[in-house]
């Protein structure tokens, strides 16, 4: 039997900048930092994996985020909002035997604000996993009613937050 122990890959990936790549070695696992603030959303797109992994987010003082998901092909997360400044970490563990690369790009969401019975207002997300917030004026127990329409399939869900 043949043991070998790996350090882990390290790397850190701007918000905003264009996708990273990270390659890990055989049996290698990876730790790799963003810096965020309090209270901001973020969007994480794994655009290219080689083989699976689990991939978990970690808060700046290491405990979770979230759970571990299985990646095998590209996915995008959502992040929101975030609970503290600091350097974040997204921990990569390889599920495969030989070597693994992995392309992630990191995204603050488009904003806006949509005035009633004013222009329509269009979102342009060239970002793979990018995500819109958009807000509008409302009196409260009034009713607003929203129109939306869809270029293409892939973009089914919609969320409200009143506040």
């Amino acid at each position: 039997m043949d043991l070998r122990i790996r350090p882990y890959a390290t790397g850190s990936i701007a918000i905003g900048a264009p996708a990273t790549t990270f390659a890990l070695a055989e049996a290698q696992n990876g730790l790799f930092t963003f810096s965020a603030d309090a209270g901001e959303l973020v969007s994480v797109a794994i655009t290219s994996v080689t083989g699976a992994c689990a991939v978990q987010f970690l808060k700046p003082d290491g405990s979770s985020l979230t759970s571990s998901y299985t990646v095998s092909g590209p996915v995008g997360f959502r992040l929101n909002p975030l609970p503290s400044s600091g350097a974040y970490t997204i921990a990569v563990r390889s599920t495969t035997t030989p070597a693994l690369a992995i392309s992630m790009l990191l995204s603050y969401p488009l904003t806006g604000t949509i005035v009633p019975d004013g222009v329509t207002t269009t979102r342009f997300d060239s970002r793979p996993a990018q995500f819109g917030v958009y807000t509008f004026e409302g009196a409260a127990g009034s009713w607003q009613g929203a129109t939306l329409a869809w270029c293409s399939p892939e973009r089914r869900s919609v969320g409200t937050h009143a506040r």
